[in-house]
């Protein structure tokens, strides 16, 4: 096939293109919708699985992957810092080291408490905006979605520690289910 000839080019060209928007999430953006239109077109007029398909699939889904961090920083950054560091304390037993991290749980809860609803709108506007094939949209915001979810249930579990176990904020956390119900609100009716 002529386009695995082609396809380092095709790669680097999107990249140059891409690489003079800014900030960085609609850098992302542009490859994803590019990588889209190149899988559609690979979809119609290759019926076989291809070498290529395949490469520019695991190109878009490795953007897409990044494009859910980026989306979600803006609103839930302080959350997903504070498990991406947590965890790897807890899992390693160190506790001394776990402290230091308590008095920003009360910061975080009451934040995430005071905007979740707000920023899952947001969130969902946002990529609504970004992806006018419905298919790849749905896909990413269910992606994102999931992994809101993800990062709360893996928050709720550190704060489970002993460490954090005492802090008085625990009973104001949201209930994970109705983040799911809340969720489910965005899903695309077809």
């Amino acid at each position: 096939l002529y386009l695995s000839k082609q396809q380092a080019e095709i790669e680097n060209f999107l990249t140059r293109i891409a690489e003079q928007l800014t900030p960085r999430l609609q850098r992302v953006v542009c490859l994803i919708n590019n990588y889209d239109l190149i899988l559609s077109v690979l979809e119609e007029r290759v019926t076989f699985d291809s070498k290529e398909k395949s490469s520019f699939w695991e190109l878009k889904q490795n953007r897409i992957n990044e494009y859910v961090e980026l989306v979600l920083r803006p609103h839930f950054g302080d959350l997903m810092s504070f498990v991406n560091e947590c965890e790897p304390l807890i899992e390693q037993g160190h506790k001394q080291l776990l402290i230091r991290y308590s008095d920003s749980v009360t910061k975080i809860v009451r934040s995430f408490c005071a905007n979740w609803k707000k920023s899952i709108d947001a969130v969902n506007n946002e990529i609504v905006r970004s992806f006018a094939n419905f298919k790849n949209g749905t896909n990413i915001l269910q992606m994102t979605f999931t992994q809101i979810v993800q990062y709360y249930h893996r928050f709720s579990k550190v704060l489970s520690h002993e460490v954090f176990a005492e802090n008085a904020v625990l009973k104001e956390l949201v209930n994970i289910h109705h983040i799911m119900v809340e969720i489910k609100k965005y899903k695309p009716v077809y």
